[in-house]
């Protein structure tokens, strides 16, 4: 019930607000820069190689001193966990970095 399930993944409402609830939405408007950074460094090509190094950002990231909310909200809320939570928060970051690199189509 967080992302639709069609290509490519989007957010729905419920996914925005567990985002928001989470602090990701935050941390990810203060440090966007860090998470991007990743995905830059690894070149892609396409927007699935893009998809998928914005998951690989948010466990990176995941030890960071910004990344403190987030893992508070993980650690009182035992159901959720980094994994699912850096499939539903790679949307907002892919979404970032396809916008600031139109020339990747494919």
């Amino acid at each position: 019930t967080l992302l639709k399930d069609y290509s490519p993944l989007n957010l729905t409402e419920e996914g925005k607000q567990y985002l928001d609830q989470t602090g990701f939405i935050q941390v990810f408007n203060d440090h966007r820069q860090a998470f991007l950074e990743v995905i830059e460094h690894e070149k892609p090509n396409t927007k699935y190689d893009v998809e998928n190094l914005a998951v690989k950002s948010v466990f990176l990231n995941a030890d960071a001193d910004f990344m403190q909310p987030v893992k508070e909200f993980l650690y009182n809320h035992p159901k959720d966990n980094l994994p699912a939570l850096a499939k539903v928060a790679s949307v907002i970051i892919r979404d970032a970095y396809l916008a600031a690199h139109p020339e990747i189509t494919a």
